[in-house]
């Protein structure tokens, strides 16, 4: 209808809009992260439920995700991955994206967001963080290159990095690699153990098991 072709536009002007104030603020002298230490799990577990609740259409599913402490913008964060799985479903339609997340021993999360599409061509592969850049297969989408420039500079701001591959047959795995406070995740997993000692009933002899 009328009606929802008016909506879908000013959505999507709005997505525009959007996209460029945020790439006019991470350009500016004066940026700067306003971060706080989170759960990188819960972090992530969250926002898959509230992005499946807006958009039930959209098939993302969480596989896998290790506890860590992150020293992160909440709100930047958020648009970073959220920006990765719209990126996904706008060229893969349909088509399922996986999210795991793995703590290293190296002090760094690294968070994978796969879908199962058609694949970045390889001549692509050294551009698409480039700002406005639009590859051959975007002629039919919507948007104007700047979801994934955004994302990384997000990540960079982070002190972290951003890569992209790609499968053999097809496929886009988007690699995001964070640094994790390793004090604050040690001593918070120490509380966990020490809370699942508390609560281990005792054996016989007045021990706990």
């Amino acid at each position: 209808s009328r009606l929802s072709t008016i909506r879908t536009n000013a959505s999507q002007l709005s997505a525009l809009v959007d996209a460029f104030l945020t790439k006019e603020t991470l350009d500016s002298a004066t940026f700067t992260t306003s971060r706080e230490l989170i759960a990188i799990d819960q972090f992530l577990s969250e926002l898959i439920a509230k992005r499946r609740r807006e958009v039930q259409e959209h098939n993302v599913t969480l596989i896998n995700s290790e506890f860590a402490i992150v020293d992160i913008d909440r709100i930047l964060l958020e648009r970073a991955v959220i920006n990765l799985i719209e990126n996904a479903l706008k060229h893969a339609p349909g088509a399922p994206v996986w999210i795991a997340c793995n703590r290293s021993a190296n002090g760094y999360v690294y968070i994978r967001v796969v879908d199962d599409g058609p694949g970045i061509p390889p001549d692509d592969l050294n551009k698409v963080l480039n700002a406005f850049f639009r590859g051959r297969q975007t002629a039919t989408t919507q948007g104007v290159g700047l979801g994934l420039h955004i994302t990384n500079r997000i990540i960079e701001a982070h002190d972290g990095t951003m890569s992209i591959s790609v499968g053999e047959k097809g496929g886009t795995t988007i690699l995001l690699k964070l640094p994790y406070n390793y004090e604050a995740t040690a001593s918070r997993t120490n509380e966990t153990l020490l809370g699942v000692l508390d609560t281990t009933p005792a054996s016989p002899n007045g021990k706990g098991r």
